[in-house]
């Protein structure tokens, strides 16, 4: 599955991974894969993994990366929806 993130910086794509993603193992491999493309064979070779290991724990990582973008992104669009809404004015008594 493809995902877009490239309007996403590296110091976002950072601190989703820091914040998302379980394992410091993990955290190096995504970081890895997603900041610096390193490619799934020497990245496997770096963190002593097979390759199908490798991607299986970008993808499942990934998956989650991209449900936090999105609800992030929702809830920008939420807050802008709301913003745009006219104001209703309360009476008090």
């Amino acid at each position: 599955m493809k995902y877009n993130i490239d309007h996403i910086s590296n110091t976002e794509l950072e601190a989703l991974i820091d914040t998302w993603v379980h394992g410091e193992r993990n955290r190096i491999i995504m970081k890895r894969k997603l900041i610096d493309a390193v490619c799934f064979e020497p990245l496997a070779e770096e963190v002593g993994l097979s390759e199908r290991q490798v991607r299986q724990i970008f993808k499942k990582n990934m998956a989650v990366i991209a449900r936090q973008i999105q609800y992030e992104a929702d809830k920008k669009r939420i807050s802008e929806i709301t913003a745009a809404l006219p104001k209703e004015h309360c009476q008090t008594s």
